[in-house]
């Protein structure tokens, strides 16, 4: 099992200050009214992939994209297929 500090706030002092401070920085910009509070975060503040996802997700496994058609069926008379 991974726990959500593993991948969102990393291991060691340093991320978990940077992720400290991160969050007091959008809380007081959302209080203001700065920032809407559905705001994500920007992609220059994230943690870099080789450091989070890929030590579980091994890119050398990804074999491309994969088309996944599921059927569903319509509450109509005919019960019509729906994809």
């Amino acid at each position: 099992m991974v726990t959500c500090v593993e991948c969102h706030i990393g291991a060691g002092a340093d991320w978990f200050v940077k992720s400290k401070i991160s969050g007091a920085r959008q809380l007081l910009a959302v209080v203001r009214g700065y920032l809407p509070a559905t705001d994500r975060t920007p992609v220059h503040g994230l943690r870099p992939a080789r450091d989070t996802c890929e030590k579980c997700h091994r890119p050398e496994l990804f074999h491309g994209d994969k088309l996944v058609v599921k059927n569903r069926f319509l509450p109509d008379e005919n019960n019509s297929v729906f994809q």
